[in-house]
């Protein structure tokens, strides 16, 4: 009754040597960041841009610097419109706490309601789009003259596409 065993035994242990059944694993996509940004500015112009430096993304946006290995990012300096992307990829283990704190950081955008006359902004920040695509983390708030479905397909393919 043992010897009936024994193929089913070999068989098993040469699948597993071969790997036969193993998942391969997919391997993970490199994504220009460059590219992501102006893929994205595509649906979202910035009109004047100013770009997000080491101290916009830790004093302005209060993100935290061990979070993120690389970034991107551009805001508008038009008092009349509000747009922003940033685009990183997050430390090893840490993309969702950059993505947190991306999410804290449009959450305070959005509760700039002192002035009716920024309402419209507000309602753009309230809406803004915090995405992760494996360890990418992206962050865009529509300017006035750009929606968010757009912006959601010109995401999609930057980071899926």
């Amino acid at each position: 009754m043992k010897f009936k065993r024994l193929p089913i035994l070999i068989l098993c242990v040469l699948m597993f040597l071969s790997g036969c059944g193993a998942q391969p694993k997919a391997e993970k996509k490199d994504i220009s960041l460059d590219e992501a940004l102006a893929k994205i500015e595509q649906a979202n112009p910035v009109k004047n841009p100013r770009v997000l430096d080491d101290f916009a993304v830790e004093n302005e946006m209060m993100l935290t610097p061990a979070l993120i290995d690389e970034y991107k990012g551009v805001i508008t300096n038009a008092a009349d419109d509000c747009a922003l992307i940033f685009v990183a990829k997050a430390a090893d283990g840490k993309t969702k706490d950059l993505r947190d704190e991306l999410r804290a950081y449009r959450d305070s955008l959005a509760k700039n309601d002192l002035y009716v006359e920024y309402a419209d902004k507000v309602k753009q920040a309230q809406d803004a789009i915090v995405v992760i695509y494996d360890e990418y983390v992206v962050m865009v708030v529509a300017g006035l003259n750009a929606g968010y479905p757009a912006i959601n397909a010109a995401i999609e393919e930057a980071f899926a596409g």
